[in-house]
């Protein structure tokens, strides 16, 4: 069975970054982010071209054994079921009242935590607007979003900071996927127009 978080792992024992794997194998970053966190199941030929990237058969992905996402074990900062477990003890909620406060059964925190289940989005904004964070906290890559950042100027990484600026992007968050392309859209739409001050 092909697990994604596998393809993580073997990245990180490579020194690859998300871009450079990417870049090896021929598809975007974003395409790869969703395959590590499990949100994307990839075709055969995607496997098989991650497999030459990373100089590992593709039996190897396929049957890669699930790693296990609970804490202590062998998991990634990042992996989805890590930030299930660690956001909910930050907030010092047991399995029980956080399903509770979330409309949702216990059972499913669990398998959540333990990595057996892939969320949906409206599962993830339930258990988001439970602990009031964001649900961009679940779903964002950290490595992926520290390339982006160093990428940024000084002056725009402050702005960033600027408390309307992330209601902005809080608000951004909750969009789906047709409103944040009409958002992209409209981006472009005004840099083309070429803005200065």
């Amino acid at each position: 069975m092909f697990n994604g978080n596998h393809v993580r792992l073997l990245r990180r024992e490579r020194n690859y970054s998300l871009s450079y794997l990417a870049q090896k194998a021929g598809i975007s970053a974003s395409y790869l982010s969703e395959i590590e966190r499990g949100s994307k199941r990839p075709s055969l030929k995607t496997i098989e071209k991650i497999a030459r990237s990373l100089n590992v058969s593709t039996r190897k992905l396929i049957n890669s054994p699930d790693e296990p996402s609970r804490p202590g074990a062998a998991s990634t900062e990042n992996d989805l079921a890590a930030k299930f477990f660690r956001v909910r003890e930050e907030h010092g909620l047991n399995r029980v009242q956080l399903a509770r406060k979330a409309g949702l059964s216990p059972g499913l925190i669990g398998q959540l935590e333990q990595g057996k289940v892939q969320p949906s989005l409206q599962t993830i904004e339930k258990i988001a607007q439970a602990l009031e964070i964001s649900p961009c906290y679940f779903i964002a890559d950290e490595e992926e979003l520290q390339q982006l950042l160093s990428l940024l100027t000084p002056e725009i990484r402050a702005l960033l900071m600027e408390p309307q600026v992330q209601s902005a992007l809080r608000v951004l968050c909750q969009c789906n996927e047709k409103e944040f392309r009409l958002i992209l859209d409209f981006a472009k739409l005004l840099k083309g127009y070429q803005l200065t001050e």
